[in-house]
């Protein structure tokens, strides 16, 4: 949190994301009065039906987690420029729609953007944010759907493959499981030096039957992570037919 001689709060960064060099160019920004909360708020006021202010500010929000702050700014980004000149549409429409389905718990306008988007930047962040609403609602199907999109567009993804055959092994979704397997042997393929996709394998072949291949891939993944306890308990339970 930065604050001014007085005591009162400039602007804060919420979280670090991994670019030390971005964060540090911020601090620096922040320390120096610029891009912060406090100045654009001054620069909005003198102006009000700036487009690039208010999409600044929308932004800004968003990167604090206020998302009830950013949607009013954003809403006037597209009342402002409805022909999109500035260019910031597409992402106004996009904050908007993510955050009715995280707090409005109205996933609409996300359904409809998705359907709609070509652009692979909003595939993770949307698709990931619809599975996080039909998990609160315990709507098992519209998570599938969810996953299978996710699929199609987001190809060679080993982390999503993995996280949809597990998903289908936990929720012992049997008319799924050589789906299941299928995404899991994908995942290994493209990450083989990942335990827990071998774990991952394992369990479905386990629960599928095939208990050859389920201590094959078992064995796998304890050999990879020895010092994981827990494998090497699943394996014990494996051996003895216990899931």
């Amino acid at each position: 949190m930065f604050v001014n001689q007085k005591g009162e709060e400039i602007d804060r960064i919420c979280g670090f994301y991994g670019d030390r060099d971005a964060t540090f160019q911020t601090i620096q920004d922040y320390a120096n009065g610029k891009n912060t909360l406090t100045g654009i708020l001054s620069k909005l006021k003198q102006d009000k039906k700036n487009v690039k202010l208010n999409y600044k500010l929308a932004q800004k929000h968003v990167s604090r987690w206020e998302g009830d702050q950013a949607k009013p700014y954003f809403k006037n980004v597209l009342k402002l420029d409805p022909n999109d000149e500035k260019g910031f549409k597409t992402e106004s429409i996009f904050n908007i729609a993510l955050y009715d389905a995280r707090f409005e718990k109205n996933v609409k306008p996300l359904l409809k953007f998705m359907a709609q988007n070509s652009d692979e930047k909003y595939y993770e962040k949307g698709y990931y944010n619809l599975l996080g609403y039909y998990k609160k609602t315990k709507d098992q199907d519209g998570m599938v759907k969810t996953y299978e999109s996710m699929v199609k567009k987001m190809a060679a993804n080993a982390g999503l493959y993995n996280q949809y055959a597990w998903f289908i092994y936990e929720e012992r979704m049997k008319n799924k499981y050589d789906w299941g397997i299928k995404l899991a042997k994908k995942a290994v393929e493209l990450q083989p030096d990942a335990a827990h996709i071998w774990d991952t394998l394992a369990w479905l072949h386990f629960e599928k039957g095939n208990k050859k291949k389920a201590l094959k891939a078992m064995k796998k993944a304890v050999e990879l992570e020895p010092e994981t306890k827990g494998f090497k308990k699943n394996l014990k339970k494996m051996k003895k037919g216990v899931s």
